[in-house]
């Protein structure tokens, strides 16, 4: 370099693939843009190199993780290039809500991509409608805590859940219909826990509840029932 003048202010290309830690050298070396392949790496090994990176350089970035147990340096890279960081490797994500909502619109806006089938575990206890924003971004099945609810806001509120996912839901509040609790046991793998006070609904969906598929249920026995409709007293 020494032996050159006027260097450092131009875009460079580099026009083979190369290491990260070789890119963030001419990163280092140049005010200007950075157009270069890298080497596929973990999510991690790439964000730790590539310290001199910036949004505006076009670095084509390939992770190639299996598990991500935190998407945070999956979003930093996003940071550090205009190119789509590629994640298809990934088969399991686990990180809060908030992070992984991150990573999902990050692949809506077309700055990450290859997500969209992987297993996905929110590690924070979050809300029906958080819970059901992620279950619509994966075809992976969902593991989650979903903060307790009523039978009917929970049923309604989990449209993109199925009955492979492992979500924990509890039932609270002072009425749950039959019909209800049939609807949350056919969008998880989870026994449902049901606190609520009162069951109601007619005798065939409390037979379901009770007798059929009593064994996905916890905490039924203590609350008053009402059946709906007439029926038998056998």
């Amino acid at each position: 370099a020494a032996n050159y003048a006027n260097l450092g202010d131009e875009n460079v290309t580099i026009t083979d693939t190369t290491s990260a830690s070789n890119v963030n050298t001419i990163l280092g070396a140049t005010s200007g843009n950075v157009t270069a392949i890298v080497t596929a790496d973990t999510a991690a090994a790439l964000n730790t190199a590539l310290t001199s990176a910036t949004a505006t350089d076009a670095l084509t970035l390939t992770i190639n993780d299996t598990s991500l147990t935190s998407v945070s340096n999956l979003l930093a890279l996003d940071g550090k290039t205009n190119v789509a960081v590629n994640a298809s490797s990934v088969n399991s994500i686990t990180d809060t809500y908030t992070n992984l909502n991150l990573a999902y619109n990050a692949g809506i806006a077309g700055t990450i991509s290859g997500l969209g089938n992987e297993a996905v575990t929110i590690s924070d206890t979050t809300s029906a409608a958080n819970v059901n924003t992620i279950a619509g971004r994966t075809s992976g099945i969902l593991t989650a805590t979903v903060t307790a609810d009523t039978a009917a806001n929970l049923n309604a509120t989990l449209t993109n859940a199925t009955a492979t996912d492992a979500l924990t839901l509890t039932v609270n509040g002072a009425t749950a219909q039959a019909t209800d609790l049939i609807g949350l046991d056919n969008k998880t793998s989870v026994d449902v826990s049901v606190t609520a006070t009162a069951v109601s609904g007619t005798f065939a969906n409390l037979n379901t509840v009770y007798v059929t598929n009593a064994a996905n249920y916890a905490n039924l026995g203590d609350e008053n029932v009402t059946i709906t409709d007439t029926t038998s007293a056998s």
